[in-house]
């Protein structure tokens, strides 16, 4: 691959990161849903699967320094979205499979152990009690399930049109 498809590659997750950041945050809070995807984790867990581990790290630091600024301003996005980056392009390399079933796979348990902690924490925290936690939760993730699909087409566009630059 040469530099020049590599620049391009990555110029092209940059969009559709930012495509996403804005349909995610500008768009579809204004929907009717009850609760917000987690579309941006997603991104990050579909390069990890089609690119491998540190090309998964990489791309998930960057997809949390966007989420940090976008809304949630916490800093351990950089790292937590590099940790399933790459935790992700390692489970591709070794246990899952480099398709769509494995990104579903990684998105859905990814998305419910999110889910499950944000629900835990802010009932510990008090803020709610934990039934109606639990149902933004169960909302939050089905939604982003929903919105895994599209997330993962973008990333396979990226991936198979500029090549790939992990190689099994």
């Amino acid at each position: 691959m040469t530099r020049r498809d590599l620049i391009l590659k990555w110029t092209a997750y940059g969009v559709a990161l930012a495509l996403m950041t804005v349909l995610n945050y500008c768009v579809l809070p204004f929907l009717p849903l009850r609760a917000v995807p987690l579309m941006i984790p997603a991104m990050s867990v579909a390069v990890g699967i089609l690119e491998g581990a540190p090309a998964g790290a990489g791309f998930g630091m960057a997809a949390g320094v966007v989420m940090a600024a976008a809304v949630h301003g916490s800093p351990l996005w950089v790292c937590g979205l590099a940790a399933v980056g790459w935790l992700c392009g390692l489970l591709a390399q070794y246990v899952l499979r480099r398709d769509f079933v494995g990104y579903l796979l990684a998105c859905l348990v990814g998305s419910l152990v999110y889910a499950c902690c944000q629900a835990v924490f802010r009932a510990l925290g008090g803020e709610a009690e934990l039934p109606v936690l639990l149902q933004v939760a169960a909302l939050e993730f089905l939604w982003t399930m929903v919105f895994s699909v599209p997330v993962y087409g973008a990333c396979h566009f990226c991936c198979r049109h500029y090549g790939r630059i992990y190689h099994e």
